[in-house]
């Protein structure tokens, strides 16, 4: 075989092999934008927001429910505002889609008595089974006898007529069993304290009622499940009212099992083109020896 022809045939193996280690590396490192746009971020804390929460500042629209976004503090905790309160997120537990909250209140006031009722009608929270509730009653002309309460003497400074201002616990609907009415208080607001497996009430009154509400509490939240696809190397996000799943090379309808494929045919692929580099001398020589025909 000619000197020249050897010559074509090297500068044709050489320009297969970078055309297609080019193609194949584009390939594989080509990121969809909005994957990589959607990667959950945290407030410095440590605490990732995964979906459904986001943080705006953060993050696009489109990778977020609507109903579920976060703030930032000054310390670096993640906000959830809440019936004009705002919780720090203490832990997420993406599983069971449930978070652990905190009043902020609970944590700055070493007498936290003026919270808000906490209203959960028209959002997708809910509170787990085993809460209950703290009720603070204020200026009251008595206080009730088959309940056990908490006296809270720092209140009398914020009203010269807070009469009787006290703490007590009371289970999910059982306020109308208390007996004392709203004509007996000027006011009650309830805050939700979580009261843990194998805890009783009776363990509960021996506690200070400051440290239980700095415990906090949970919410359960419904939305869609993210699982399958974040367990596929998937991100979630949301548009028109619907989940949306992002994989690396795009949008897929349910999770991102088919890029475990695509990587795999890559991978298989490079391997050839790694033994079609080491074996190119060989190719050279048994070029060489290609009849010439004509």
């Amino acid at each position: 075989m000619g000197c020249c022809n050897i010559i074509m045939v090297e500068e044709l193996l050489s320009l297969l092999v970078l055309t297609a280690t080019a193609f194949l590396t584009h390939t594989a490192l080509e990121i969809d934008s909005q994957y990589e746009t959607c990667k959950p971020p945290d407030c410095g804390n440590g605490l990732t927001m995964s979906y459904p929460f986001w943080i705006p500042q953060q993050q696009e629209s489109y990778c977020r429910h609507p109903n579920f976004n976060i703030t930032c503090s000054n310390n670096n905790e993640p906000i959830l505002r809440m019936s004009n309160d705002d919780y720090i997120i203490r832990n997420i537990f993406y599983k069971n889609q449930s978070l652990l909250v905190t009043n902020t209140g609970a944590l700055s006031d070493i007498c936290p008595t003026h919270l808000h009722n906490l209203t959960l009608v028209d959002t997708l929270f809910k509170f787990s089974p085993n809460h209950a509730n703290l009720l603070f009653f204020n200026n009251c002309t008595l206080t009730p006898t088959d309940y056990f309460t908490y006296q809270i003497p720092c209140a009398s400074n914020i009203s010269s007529n807070s009469g009787y201002p006290f703490a007590t616990f009371v289970h999910e609907g059982g306020l109308q069993y208390l007996n004392i009415s709203s004509k007996q208080c000027e006011s009650f607001v309830g805050a939700p304290v979580e009261v843990a497996d194998g805890v009783t009430y009776e363990d509960m009154i021996k506690m200070d009622y400051p440290e239980i509400l700095k415990k906090g509490f949970l919410l359960e939240w419904n939305a869609s499940h993210c699982s399958e696809c974040e367990g596929s190397g998937g991100r979630c996000g949301f548009q028109k009212n619907n989940i949306i799943y992002f994989c690396y090379d795009g949008p897929h309808p349910k999770n991102c099992n088919h890029k475990i494929s695509s990587v795999s045919n890559a991978s298989h692929n490079h391997n050839f083109l790694n033994k079609l580099y080491l074996n190119f001398p060989k190719l050279l020589k048994a070029s060489s020896k290609v009849p010439q025909f004509g």
